[in-house]
């Protein structure tokens, strides 16, 4: 993302700290999906939805020039939902009040200041860092009260990732953090999700557990970056690390007042019972049964009603091919939802057992799709079951994928990856024909050169995934 110190002016041009302005206006509109088009070229108006199912309009040719022309019962079925619950528990934050220093000490702080600032409007890496470590170590009893966590480590990180010097701002970070950490928790979540990008580059996963430690002592005070971690270690096949990441953290993110919607964390808890039940491929009814009863033992407060019937279709489509494979015979939301979740958990399994990604790595993965899918006007459904359209997927990027001025390569690269790889599950079914299987897999290609393009200097997608579709830490 956009690194923006919560110190700095603010972007809009009011003059303001970004902290006293935008801040929060954009922390929100971050966590609000943008409301879907329902109206245009696209749609097809109906008299009266609720009441009305699909119309065979295939030889209108109105409908032959719009993506969505059938319309379709809206009544939905809500698959979870939270209860009235006591008072939630209040967790600790990192403390961000500082002593007032002596004139003496404040004159060296001011000094250093004074001295590094010429080096935002030219900046050199190797001399900001420099600067940064000679003051740590004369006056490391001043080093806090430089503040460094609010400007100039993020300046210094998106200089070094327009230069591709990644490695010298992750030694700084490093050392900060071992030496400093009361300076270095101000800003945590920013800087460990770089150090964890930085050590799945090089291959180093043994230290990626390391890094943890301040998400969990803070457990809701950073959903941002936490769910950015979370779709980081579940893009890159860490399984393992992202349901030690995820366990301490989903209760508290779930039923935090300060956390708007907290299943983006308890997801990973709750999938984490699935994976021993997809091993072991038993029996769809007994698996659902064991799920039911292992997501009761997790005792989550206020937690999410699941539906067993629905779990059980999740198991099945794991071991059984759809038998449906348009949606022809969908005539409400509701089962066009359900054949495209069906679709999903298939492909899960085929992601898993063909390609050998992990089981946390396929979902991910399957639900960028469901995702996709599931962006489309209540009461319509597409006349191209799965819309692989490189207009429709390029909107569906733009609208979803957005981070402040940038667009999120780990979401918009996963989505695409998605595509890919679900063109090989279609043709493994014998469900496309060669030739649209190549053009879809040259629009993949063509999105993603596009998604790189759009992307911060601090994103991961370029290092991950240099050259498309191979991420080059899964080899090791």
């Amino acid at each position: 993302m956009t690194r923006i110190g919560r110190n700095a002016p603010c972007p809009c041009g009011s003059g303001r700290k970004y902290k006293k302005c935008c801040l929060e206006k954009n922390l929100a509109e971050r966590r609000t999906p943008l409301p879907r088009a329902a109206t245009g070229p696209e749609w097809e108006e109906v008299e009266n939805p609720e009441a009305q199912e699909f119309s065979d309009l295939a030889e209108s040719p109105e409908v032959r020039a719009n993506a969505y022309a059938d319309e379709i019962d809206r009544k939905e079925a809500p698959v979870m939902e939270r209860a009235p619950q006591p008072e939630s528990p209040r967790h600790p934050k990192p403390r961000e009040d500082l002593p007032d220093l002596p004139a003496e000490q404040q004159a060296l702080v001011d000094a250093w200041w004074k001295d590094f600032k010429p080096l935002f409007r030219n900046p050199d890496v190797d001399e900001m860092i420099r600067r940064v470590v000679r003051f740590m170590e004369e006056h490391p009893e001043l080093f806090l009260h430089l503040g460094l966590e609010h400007e100039v480590l993020f300046e210094l990180g998106a200089e070094a990732g327009r230069l591709k010097e990644w490695p010298k701002y992750a030694a700084l970070l490093a050392r900060i953090r071992e030496e400093h950490p009361e300076m270095y928790v101000r800003s945590f979540s920013y800087y460990d999700r770089d150090l964890m990008i930085d050590r799945l580059v090089a291959g180093k996963f043994e230290a990626i557990p390391q890094l943890f430690n301040f998400f969990h002592r803070y457990p809701d005070s950073e959903p941002d970056n936490a769910h950015r971690v979370t779709e980081l270690l579940a893009w890159t096949g860490r399984q393992d690390d992202l349901f030690a990441f995820a366990r301490p953290l989903a209760i508290p993110m779930w039923i935090s007042p300060e956390v708007i919607g907290g299943w983006f964390m308890l997801r990973w808890l709750v999938f984490a019972q699935y994976v021993p039940l997809l091993d072991a491929r038993g029996d769809p009814d007994e698996a659902a049964r064991a799920l039911m009863e292992a997501v009761k033992q997790l005792d989550i407060p206020r937690g999410p009603e699941f539906d067993i019937e629905t779990v059980r279709r999740e198991f099945r489509f794991c071991r059984e091919t759809p038998d449906v494979w348009d949606l022809s015979t969908c005539g409400t939301d509701r089962v066009v939802a359900q054949f495209y979740h069906d679709v999903r958990w298939n492909y899960c399994a085929f992601l898993h057992d063909v390609k050998g990604f992990p089981w946390a790595r396929a979902d991910f993965l399957a639900e960028r799709l469901e995702d996709y899918w599931s962006d489309r006007p209540a009461g319509k459904k597409p006349k191209d079951t799965f819309r692989f359209s490189e207009e429709r997927l390029d909107e569906h990027i733009a609208k979803t994928c957005r981070d402040f001025f940038h667009v999120n390569g780990v979401r918009a690269v996963s989505l695409v990856e998605a595509v890919w790889h679900f063109v090989d599950y279609l043709a493994a079914h014998s469900r496309i024909e060669g030739e649209k299987a190549n053009s879809i897999r040259e629009m993949c290609r063509r999105l993603f050169d596009l998604s790189l393009r759009v992307v911060d200097s601090t994103d991961p997608a370029p290092r991950l995934m240099p050259e498309f579709p191979k991420m080059a830490c899964l080899k090791r």
